[in-house]
């Protein structure tokens, strides 16, 4: 319970700030919709593909050595 009037004055202070980004001199965020980045996952499934193939490639049997069908 000490530390409840220093969380209320630093809560204050971001409620504040938060409310005061929206004056009309307020810096611009860039808008993430225009250059939307693959989710994280998309791409760590993509690199996993393509390390998989990768190991799929170097332990595969060479041509030569598979039996005739």
């Amino acid at each position: 319970m000490d530390l409840l009037p220093l969380a209320m004055s630093l809560s204050q202070d971001a409620i504040r700030k938060h409310l005061h980004s929206a004056l009309p001199d307020a810096p611009v965020v860039p808008d993430r919709m225009r250059h939307p980045r693959p989710q994280r996952a998309v791409r760590s499934r993509q690199a996993l593909a393509r390390l998989l193939a990768a190991a799929a490639q170097r332990v595969a049997p060479a041509p030569a050595c598979s039996p005739q069908r």
